[in-house]
């Protein structure tokens, strides 16, 4: 296990060389400086090296000079290409274990071995996709969709994610990533342009600054802002989605709780309208502060290890077939049997996303976009 890890961070220091085209020099100077200051060095890698790396880059690949126009390597990308890097590396592992029986070695998150299919899912008609999708889903069984994620030339800093009916390939969301945020900010709408510009904006998800909390608004106008005709149409809070701190996975596969409105007799979400969020009167501060009043509590199924596989695995019932961190499935709090949502990869740029009532087509995209965002506290 020491052994695999130690490739990964291997693996994880040449990503960050190739994508930020170190020279030599700084190269070496970046491992000298890893052998004398005394951080552990998985600290130094991901905490050191988001300060003061992108702050020493000025010259393009090779040491041509950069472009102004083009953008320049950020933590970001550095994390992301770790996260690929890392999902590749263990899915290699796991088709090697598979083949030859080895027990050496263990990936700690969850994998998609060993499923089965299961029955058809409810595959609804939609015509008013804002009604939609702003609702929780009728009893009726899983929605099957799939999330693209776009990641090709310039714009794999900032990935646009797409969301889409499984069996008629209809558009119903995308996303992107916000540039010159302090957090991670997703752009949520119901056409492809993914940009809160557009008159089909939906709403947005804000994470803290280390990726462990995030917030889901609607698209109601910002507390604060609102004058006039708009204060009846402030911003709802619809959920929040918490990932417990985990520096390089020593506990395991992540652990997730997601808070969302509770619903009344008629289904509908319980308001959550706060005024300036200073006053503490959110999802989250409610949930952080131990008020679960109006809201209903969702956690991941805990994995079960695989002694074969010398791996954590999941049923997916076939709709998940690559290993990955980002695969999970959510059950209530009360209730371990029943999956409300689950999560998973099926290619580098493919992943399933299966969802049922309580969870509106908005909550669960959003819950899909907090996992693939990066989290320095977290693996």
């Amino acid at each position: 296990q020491r052994r695999v890890h130690g490739d990964i961070l291997s693996v994880y220091f040449f990503s960050l060389y190739s994508a930020a085209e170190l020279q030599p020099a700084l190269y070496f100077l970046l491992i000298v400086l890893l052998l004398l200051l005394p951080l552990p060095p998985p600290l130094f890698f991901l905490f050191g090296l988001q300060y003061f790396v992108p702050n020493l880059l000025h010259s393009g690949p090779r040491g041509h000079p950069m472009a102004a126009s083009a953008q320049e390597p950020n933590i970001d990308d550095m994390l992301d290409n770790f996260d690929d890097a890392l999902d590749e590396a263990t899915e290699e592992l796991t088709l090697l274990k598979e083949r030859s029986g080895r027990q050496d070695g263990a990936p700690t998150h969850p994998s998609a071995s060993r499923v089965h299919r299961r029955n058809a899912s409810y595959q609804p008609t939609i015509d008013d996709p804002r009604s939609f999708l702003s609702r929780p889903l009728p009893k009726l069984g899983m929605m099957e969709c799939r999330v693209t994620r776009e990641i090709e030339g310039v714009g794999k800093l900032f990935p646009k994610y797409t969301l889409r009916l499984e069996y008629n390939n209809q558009l119903l969301m995308s996303a992107r990533k916000q540039k010159n945020s302090t957090s991670s900010v997703y752009v949520i709408t119901l056409d492809n342009s993914a940009t809160s510009s557009s008159p089909n904006y939906f709403g947005k998800i804000r994470s803290n600054f280390v990726g462990t909390e995030f917030s889901l608004f609607d698209a109601g106008v910002k507390p604060g802002k609102a004058t006039g005709s708009s204060l009846s149409n402030l911003r709802q809070h619809l959920g929040g989605f918490f990932y417990e701190p985990n520096i390089l996975g020593t506990k395991g596969p992540r652990r997730i709780t997601i808070a969302v409105p509770a619903l009344d007799s008629a289904d509908n979400p319980v308001p959550w309208q706060p005024g300036e969020e200073s006053t503490g009167n959110t999802v989250v501060e409610n949930f952080k502060a131990g008020n679960t009043t109006g809201l209903l509590v969702f956690r991941n199924k805990d994995p079960q290890w695989n002694e074969n596989l010398r791996a954590y695995v999941l049923n997916f019932s076939g709709r998940v077939t690559k290993p990955s961190v980002k695969n999970f499935q959510l059950v209530p709090a009360s209730d371990e049997n029943t999956i409300a949502l689950q999560f998973g990869k099926v290619s580098k740029t493919e992943f399933t996303l299966d969802f049922q009532y309580p969870f509106s087509g908005l909550q669960a995209f959003s819950i899909a976009l907090s996992a693939f965002d990066n989290k320095l506290a977290c693996e």
